[in-house]
């Protein structure tokens, strides 16, 4: 039996996603390079680049763009530093839309969560009831992080423009694979209600 203490301390923690959409995150990445240019920023002082005091916010905002690979952790321990990585630089470059929207569709495709939800729902997603249902039943989500994955997940495929087309990277899908226990997401719902 369950001790009643051991209850009261555990909290349930839904799998991880960005806290903001592709859109934001972009934005975010613009911010971090006019703040700290070409220069990497300490772990603890990337809030200074979007005026946030408070770490664990810094650090939740500081996540969505790595889930889209737009920074990333360079060096570790006392050297560690967050970066722009190749793709956000590619971003931040391009004088065409056509590469931009390259990176934007490559990033929205990047957070494990939204590449497996994408690879059964496309763009044909079933309704918020079903869909909210399945995540918080089946893959784990509390019910405000199944609202809020949502909300994430809409925007980012609209923002990156995705069609039924769009895969996730080979790399990355294999990256994945390897890097999760989660089982395989079920087939498509057969309902829709909107």
């Amino acid at each position: 039996m369950t001790d009643v203490n051991e209850m009261v301390g555990q909290r349930h923690r839904s799998p991880a996603f960005p806290v903001v959409p592709l859109e934001t995150a972009l934005e975010r990445l613009a911010e971090f390079e006019e703040h700290y240019k070409r220069s990497g920023a300490r772990p603890e002082k990337v809030g200074e680049a979007w005026s946030i005091k408070n770490k664990a916010y810094a650090d939740r905002i500081a996540a969505a763009p790595r889930y889209f690979g737009l920074l990333e952790y360079q060096g570790s321990a006392k050297d560690r530093s967050i970066v722009i990585s190749d793709e956000g630089r590619k971003y931040l470059r391009a004088h065409q839309e056509e590469t931009k929207q390259e990176v934007r569709k490559a990033a929205a495709l990047r957070p494990k969560k939204i590449a497996d939800f994408w690879s059964v729902w496309g763009t044909d997603r079933p309704a918020d009831a079903a869909c909210l249902d399945d995540l918080i039943q089946n893959h784990g989500f509390s019910d405000g992080d199944a609202q809020d994955f949502l909300k994430v997940y809409d925007s980012t495929i609209a923002y990156a423009r995705l069609s039924d087309s769009d895969k996730a990277p080979p790399d990355l899908q294999e990256s994945q694979k390897e890097a999760t226990d989660d089982p395989p997401l079920p087939p498509p719902l057969l309902f829709r209600e909107r």
